[in-house]
């Protein structure tokens, strides 16, 4: 009992030297440090402090799940010469639509993912002609990108045979990176499976018993996650390793019938925990703050004008971030607030004067007339 007190009493102690000796644990430290958070937000840019508990290497297959962030990563892998088994597929379509190779393989949902995987790994229970949906004289995969344009059965059925195959490649990848989306999720009663995308109100209208719309709880989700990460690891290499990440990116809208605003930060708020609990939980996983780094950093850097898209340059610089502390990559070089802020406007000076300079044009015009 004696010992079990001292270690106790050693363990607190250990607490409060933390708060002397790591300033990223406190918001201020009433100007004795750079490191706290104070500081570090008002300079504009933020990536928050994590410690990786394993490293990537960039000779053993990569294999990333999810949609925008996931998809930079493996941009910014495939230029060190890392092995992507997601980098494998083209889809037919992406270049008349401006969209990327691989963005076929986008997944939004956690229950997407483990529905996508399932039907990978286990091979009795694959991917059917009867999940697709009917649409007039061809038929739509909503277990796809939203962006997949609908084809004829046969057309559909070998394009998600080849997406079964990318996602059976990840049974020989050492490292997993899973970027999570949103909590709403469509489900298809009738084959008790998820959809990635959402029915379209014609679809609804022709079979309104067949699908059902959630917005998924935290347990829901956790329990989801729990799974995707049995399916993974019983597959995977033995010293395989997962790093979760949340994306910035915001709902386009919303099913719930709420403010998006608030359904947004709910499914957010939703993700970051549970993201952040399953790392803590299991020595093999990791979570990594890129949602942090951009809802920390200046929303003028951070954000796209619709305030809902990360604008490039963040995504560059967090990528870069990321492969520093996970790769060894070299450290790149932080954004000065200001400078950006600066540049920006001046940026947007130069475009408003030139649609003035239109306007002027336009109305000198309608006056000869």
């Amino acid at each position: 009992m004696a010992d079990q007190e001292t270690s106790q009493t050693d363990s607190t102690k250990n607490i409060w030297r933390a708060l002397a000796t790591k300033h990223e644990t406190r918001w201020s430290s009433k100007g004795k440090s750079d490191r706290d958070a104070q500081t570090r937000l008002s300079r504009g840019f933020v990536i928050p402090e994590v410690e990786p508990s394993f490293l990537i290497p960039l000779d053993q297959p990569i294999f990333t799940i999810g949609s925008c962030f996931a998809r930079n990563i493996e941009d910014a892998l495939a230029n060190e010469g890392a092995q992507l088994p997601t980098k494998s597929i083209m889809s037919d379509f992406a270049a008349e639509r401006g969209l990327r190779p691989n963005s076929i393989l986008n997944k939004y949902s956690i229950p997407s993912i483990v529905q996508e995987l399932s039907w990978a790994l286990n091979k009795d229970d694959g991917f059917k002609g009867d999940y697709l949906i009917p649409g007039g004289e061809s038929f739509v995969d909503p277990h796809l990108d939203d962006q997949t344009p609908d084809a004829p059965i046969e057309d559909l059925l070998e394009r998600h045979a080849q997406v079964t195959e990318v996602f059976a490649q990840i049974n020989s990848a050492k490292t997993i990176v899973i970027t999570l989306g949103m909590t709403e999720a469509w489900h298809d009663t009738r084959y008790g499976i998820t959809l990635n995308t959402a029915p379209s109100m014609g679809a609804i209208n022709a079979d309104p018993d067949r699908f059902v719309f959630r917005a998924m709880s935290y347990e829901e989700n956790k329990a989801y996650m729990e799974t995707c990460a049995d399916l993974i690891f019983s597959h995977a290499k033995p010293d395989a390793r997962m790093i979760l990440t949340v994306s910035p990116v915001a709902l386009n809208l919303t099913f719930s019938g709420r403010d998006v605003i608030v359904a947004n930060s709910q499914s957010k708020a939703t993700l970051v925990t549970l993201a952040q609990a399953t790392a803590s939980e299991h020595p093999h996983i990791d979570y990594f703050p890129s949602y942090e780094a951009v809802t920390g950093s200046d929303p003028l850097y951070a954000w796209e004008a619709d305030r809902r898209h990360t604008s490039p340059r963040i995504v560059e610089v967090i990528v870069a971030e990321f492969l520093h502390r996970y790769a060894g990559q070299p450290k790149p070089d932080w954004p000065e607030f200001k400078d950006d802020r600066l540049s920006q406007i001046i940026h947007d000076l130069h475009r408003n004067t030139k649609r003035l300079e239109r306007m002027v044009i336009w109305a000198q015009a309608q006056k000869k007339k």
